[in-house]
């Protein structure tokens, strides 16, 4: 657990007499206080949440009820919103999660990422979910997992379970007492997150397996980096003019060969090695030449006006919709989309053949070599048509 960025227990009380100096030590910590009616068994509800200090620059702990925790965390330009949920298994509580469901279709319309994490005490068996197929070693599905599956592919969510290379099979996530029963009930569903893996891990103390997911983050330093190593230099190395520039250049190099010490054997840092040097000794010898950029302004077709404008925007909205849609309403999303695309190209191809009508008047009312050619840039896109 001490090794975790995040971790949750649910289902668990504290006792007064437990110390928490190990793991406020290293975790800002969050809990709800379970319910313990009796002196046997484990305690009703409850969480126990926390998030290392020195990872996270900004936290928000949010109890959203009994049965649902909020985090929120902010790391340099990544940010990630978490769901700890807790359903037991009791029939009156199926409104309960299929309120928690209803209550995420807010952040998806927000366009927002989030993971949820928890028992839900529901079982989908080996249901495909956003069309995607999935094993599972439990293959029951039960009253409160039908109504799970039917939210989550109505709101287009992802799984863990089984679709992600750390759980491939979809392995049990409850082992019950007596040993012989085994259920998967515990789940990960997320939304706008690309390269997430999924585990269950081996078996505690506790009658759940632990289930945990990674989340691939950015390094904001180490993309800068990137950047500025992809850029390639303003100036080149051109190539010998004559003869004495290329002996200027050898001597040049043999010079600075001689007074080099290498104290790097890598091949990343021979290589610095190799380039600074063939580089020097090209400025010695006057071989360095600034590498002009010329920058030449695109002139937007006069045949693509304001409305074809417009009709490509409606049409990358529309594209935009039907990717982000929902299960249910994928097929209408798709009809929509072929709707405004059609209706894009036809606007596209009047304007074409009425710019091209216009040019052939143009060319017809030309008195003289100079209104001709013109005429022929503006065919060629090169000058603006401030006449028509």
């Amino acid at each position: 657990m001490l090794n975790s960025d995040v971790f949750c227990f649910s289902e668990t009380h504290l006792q007064t007499c437990f110390n928490y100096s190990i793991i406020e030590e290293k975790y800002e910590v969050g809990e709800v206080f379970g319910e313990k009616q009796k002196n046997k068994g484990r305690a009703a509800m409850g969480f126990i949440v926390g998030w290392k200090k020195d990872v996270f620059t900004k936290s928000n702990f949010v109890i959203e009820n009994q049965h649902v925790i909020r985090l929120e965390l902010t790391q340099g330009i990544n940010s990630w919103t978490i769901f700890f949920v807790y359903f037991p298994p009791y029939q009156y509580i199926d409104d309960k999660c299929v309120e928690f469901f209803d209550s995420l279709e807010k952040s998806i319309r927000e366009d927002r990422k989030f993971i949820v994490l928890g028992d839900f005490n529901g079982r989908i068996g080996s249901e495909e979910i956003e069309l995607e197929s999935r094993n599972s070693k439990d293959l029951t599905v039960n009253r409160r997992g039908k109504l799970i599956i039917s939210k989550v592919r109505w709101m287009g969510l992802n799984i863990g379970n089984s679709c992600t290379q750390g759980d491939h099979e979809g392995e049990f996530t409850f082992i019950h007492r007596n040993g012989k029963s085994y259920t998967v009930c515990d789940y990960c569903f997320y939304k706008g997150y690309d390269d997430i893996d999924f585990k269950v891990e081996s078996l505690t103390h506790s009658d759940h397996f632990p289930i945990s997911c990674k989340v691939k983050t950015t390094n904001l330093l180490q993309s800068d980096a990137s950047k500025n190593d992809n850029q390639k230099p303003d100036v080149f190395i051109q190539r010998f003019p004559n003869v004495n520039a290329q002996l200027d250049f050898m001597e040049s190099w043999s010079q600075h060969i001689e007074n080099l010490h290498v104290f790097d054997d890598s091949v990343e840092g021979l290589n610095q090695i190799l380039h600074h040097s063939v580089f020097t000794a090209a400025n010695t010898a006057g071989l360095i030449k600034p590498k002009y950029r010329i920058s030449r302004k695109k002139v937007k077709s006069p045949r693509f006006n304001e409305e074809c404008n417009n009709a490509k925007k409606f049409k990358n909205h529309m594209l935009t919709k039907f990717r982000n849609a929902p299960f249910g309403l994928r097929e209408h999303q798709a009809y929509c989309y072929k709707e405004a695309n059609q209706k894009y190209r036809e606007i596209c191809s009047n304007s074409k053949k009425r710019y091209e009508e216009m040019l052939l008047v143009k060319f017809s009312d030309c008195q003289n070599g100079s209104e001709f050619w013109n005429t022929v840039k503006l065919y060629r896109h090169k000058i603006k048509d401030n006449q028509g």
